[in-house]
């Protein structure tokens, strides 16, 4: 039994981003892992074809299990299905067109393992993220808060993490009740208020750049406007605070993605008042 799963959904990837995705994990220096890859086939033969062609490539250097649904599954089914089809302690998050430091993996599991004889341990470890282009140009540095206690607050307007960088401890995310198919988009962030806010989990980052995180029109299109509303208005009850506050906050994602006019309504509308009392 493998210590780490990594959990990679795919549908309609590039092949040369898969490519390179898959080189950078198979080439870690911690050793005891399996990656497991879903992927939504697109029902395209030839695309089907080159995507299991590349998968077998692989195969010989690393144990891969590999799975397919005619069906659409979706990002989240994918995820969810991953971690229940795992049989590891941990479940590494990794995305096809991003990219990983050699190291990560090991950093990631010793940090967790060092945890388990606190009082309350980390469940989900995450690291710094370099940005980089279609190219692999590094165009920007991701930097997130580091300890359990910066976490928690940053949490309050915004992911602390990288989803594509963390390390979960898999049985807690499994008691949290996975990823909720309700807040596509914003999944991952949803997630962490429930770990973090149960006060039973802590989250760490390692201040190290382990994720080359790629910015594409993809990523920048990826639909998160009515998910992130609906996160909003969970921090609300959770944190006691207005949900004009919430929103207001400059760091969260709210701001730089809802329609103006939505955000202008909400701003109008809630004046202040409860998350109870505007609804």
């Amino acid at each position: 039994m493998p210590a780490i799963s990594v959990v990679m959904p795919l549908y309609k990837p590039k092949i040369k981003y898969l490519e390179k995705s898959l080189k950078s994990l198979v080439n870690q220096t911690f050793d005891d892992y399996e990656i497991l890859i879903l992927y939504d086939m697109c029902n395209i033969k030839a695309w089907d074809n080159v995507v299991k062609a590349v998968i077998e490539k692989y195969k010989d250097m690393k144990l891969i299990r590999f799975f397919t649904s005619k069906r659409r599954l979706g990002f989240v089914k994918s995820l969810n299905l991953g971690i229940k089809l795992s049989k590891a302690k941990f479940i590494a998050r990794a995305d096809y067109d991003d990219l990983y430091d050699k190291r990560r993996l090991e950093l990631q599991f010793e940090t967790i393992k060092n945890s388990n004889n606190q009082k309350k341990k980390i469940c989900v470890v995450g690291s710094w993220g370099l940005v980089i282009d279609e190219r692999d140009n590094i165009i920007g540095q991701w930097i997130t808060p580091i300890t359990p206690s910066q976490i928690k607050k940053y949490l309050a307007f915004h992911t602390p993490f990288i989803h594509s960088s963390v390390l979960l401890n898999r049985q807690e995310v499994i008691n949290a009740g996975l990823y909720s198919e309700s807040y596509y988009g914003s999944e991952d962030y949803e997630l962490w208020i429930r770990l973090i806010y149960s006060n039973k989990c802590l989250g760490y980052n390692i201040p190290k750049f382990l994720v080359y995180y790629r910015l594409t029109n993809q990523s920048l299109m990826r639909p998160r406007n009515i998910p992130t509303i609906r996160v909003a208005l969970k921090l609300t009850n959770l944190l006691r605070m207005p949900l004009r506050d919430v929103l207001l906050r400059r760091s969260l994602n709210v701001h730089n993605s809802l329609p103006m006019k939505l955000l202008e309504y909400i701003k109008k509308k809630s004046k202040g008042k409860t998350i109870e009392e505007f609804i």
